[in-house]
């Protein structure tokens, strides 16, 4: 299983940077649990172009159509760090997050380029919300807007998607795009809003990782 997205970043990933930690805890560091080794040998030869210019995506699905806007030229170099750990934590309380029927890139119900893409499907919006709202909506309002030096990832989801691989006996890696945290060049107040600027940057550049990695392992 290889499992590609954004996360957080600390220690020693700036935004836009691409981390393919060796381990993922899932309480905050007390345990363990290294990804396959293989998968982390075969990520460690990889050299890949990562992008430095941030585009603004498509926060509203406007599919083939979106633009391409120009948002910030970070004027560095990002770089893979294979290696070190990553975290995750669920914030919700063990209630499902609501999706947002048409919500957009980050919130929607389907993937805005999904073939079968209907403007009226709903997902798990109506099951959802109502305990999300009870059980989860003050906990989400206490998210912390620095990150974790201990962790080069830090996520809702990576470690609990590895315990599921373990359990099955599937050989699992993580490549995380970061999409908040150091190096910002606009200083923005951490988390939430280094990510929604950002998130397009971190997701491209992990997909640039994912599909090279995919490219050069011999797999299993």
């Amino acid at each position: 299983m290889l499992f590609s997205g954004v996360a957080g970043g600390g220690g020693r990933v700036s935004i836009a940077d691409v981390a393919v930690p060796a381990r993922w805890t899932l309480d905050n560091g007390t345990t363990f649990h290294p990804v396959d080794p293989g998968m982390l040998a075969a990520a460690q030869t990889l050299s890949v172009d990562l992008e430095s210019v941030n585009y603004l995506g498509n926060p509203i699905c406007l599919c083939k159509n979106a633009p391409s806007i120009k948002l910030i030229d970070l004027k560095r170099q990002p770089k893979v760090l294979v290696g070190g750990d990553g975290a995750s934590s669920d914030n919700n309380n063990g209630q499902a997050f609501p999706c947002i029927p048409n919500g957009g890139d980050v919130f929607g119900c389907q993937p805005c380029s999904a073939p079968d893409r209907s403007l009226l499907y709903t997902g798990n919006f109506f099951q959802a919300a109502g305990p999300w709202l009870r059980n989860a909506l003050i906990s989400n309002l206490n998210i912390s807007s620095t990150s974790n030096p201990a962790f080069d990832a830090t996520d809702n989801e990576t470690a609990a998607t590895q315990a599921v691989a373990d359990a099955h006996g599937v050989p699992f890696l993580g490549i995380r795009g970061i999409s908040d945290g150091a190096g910002d060049p606009l200083h923005l107040p951490g988390f939430p809003f280094e990510f929604f600027f950002y998130k397009q940057i971190a997701a491209d550049n992990a997909a640039r990782v994912t599909a090279a990695f995919l490219q050069n392992w011999a797999g299993v």
